[in-house]
């Protein structure tokens, strides 16, 4: 059994939301069967998985000059259809985008296996994103379930052969007792588990395969090697997460040091010169001038932390020229 840290030696189980820890539960053939339980759960019989083939999470660019896509899991069932599965703890620019990524290209790289293909071969695409941050731009709701739509009528789907899921864990009921059905259960034991000494009787008894998810979840089953591998994931998990915190709360102080200043200059103008354009300007003028300084503050500080222009202009709203110059 692995040499554990005071960390995790008093847990009894791994976090879901690390890397390492998401594709163990649900990435290892050896699991497969959780995956699967999973997603027939959430595809609620449409369709119906009964085995799946893990394939290469890497796809490389169909030109030499493309970008490379990596996926958390990617895998083929049994009657053909894609499904691409990814756990995000982080606030993504350009979200939408980087989810159309991922379904072309597992629905593209399904004409490169030789010459003998046709239209008829195409099968569909399955995105199913956790995403441990609200979406700003979609439905205030745990599950969005998005594809190719008509605008008009009753918006049925038009093209079945690009689908999105987006779970939002942060709109997931707090306690137990408030989950509606086994899929919220589901999301509940993947999002709480490392804080469990033991799982509920209500999910053993609601999920058949939950003493699989136990026992695949439990520390003490990890090997030395498999554990040190977590201890990393589990640190830079910790890490991003703090350093995203810290920076919010750094952004948030800014703009309200901004507006205080603004405020302040602008009222000090306003009165010597018994004009509202003096309190407008000098809002407006301090405001800026305090939220850009403290943006860029913090964007240096990220960056030489080594964090990626995505986060940066996430958390900053300064544009990649101006972190770029940095």
């Amino acid at each position: 059994m692995a040499d554990m840290t005071h960390t995790t030696r008093s847990r009894r189980f791994i976090n879901p939301l690390t890397d390492v820890g998401f594709k163990r539960l649900f990435g290892q053939d050896e699991n497969k069967g959780l995956l699967i339980a999973f997603l027939n759960c959430l595809f609620k019989g449409k369709p119906i998985i009964s085995d799946l083939t893990y394939n290469d999470k890497e796809i490389l660019p169909i030109e030499d000059e493309g970008k490379t896509v990596i996926f958390d899991i990617h895998c083929t069932t049994s009657t053909g259809e894609h499904i691409v599965v990814e756990m995000q703890c982080e606030p993504q620019a350009y979200f939408n985008q980087r989810s159309l990524l991922y379904a072309s290209s597992a629905y593209v790289r399904q004409t490169q296996k030789g010459k003998d293909w046709s239209y008829t071969r195409l099968q569909p695409v399955y995105v199913i994103s956790f995403l441990d941050f609200k979406l700003k731009e979609y439905p205030a709701k745990l599950i969005t379930r998005s594809s190719i739509r008509d605008d008009e009528g009753e918006h049925a789907t038009i093209n079945p052969y690009m689908r999105f899921i987006y779970i939002q864990l942060p709109f997931l009921p707090k306690a137990l007792e408030d989950c509606r059905d086994n899929l919220e259960k589901w999301i509940y034991i993947i999002k709480n588990i490392e804080n469990m000494e033991t799982i509920p009787m209500q999910l053993k008894s609601a999920i058949d395969e939950m003493r699989q998810f136990e026992e695949a979840a439990s520390i003490a089953s990890m090997t030395s090697e498999e554990y040190r591998a977590y201890e990393r994931s589990l640190r830079n998990y910790r890490d991003r997460i703090g350093v995203l915190e810290y920076y919010q709360q750094q952004f948030t102080n800014g703009r309200a040091e901004g507006r205080a200043a603004g405020l302040a200059e602008g009222r000090a103008e306003g009165r010597a010169e018994g004009r509202a354009e003096g309190r407008a300007e000098g809002r407006a003028e301090g405001r800026a001038e305090g939220e850009l300084e403290q943006n860029l503050k913090n964007a240096r500080n990220m960056k030489a932390y080594g964090l990626d222009a995505d986060m940066i202009h996430k958390v900053t709203g300064l544009s990649y020229e101006e972190i770029a110059a940095l």
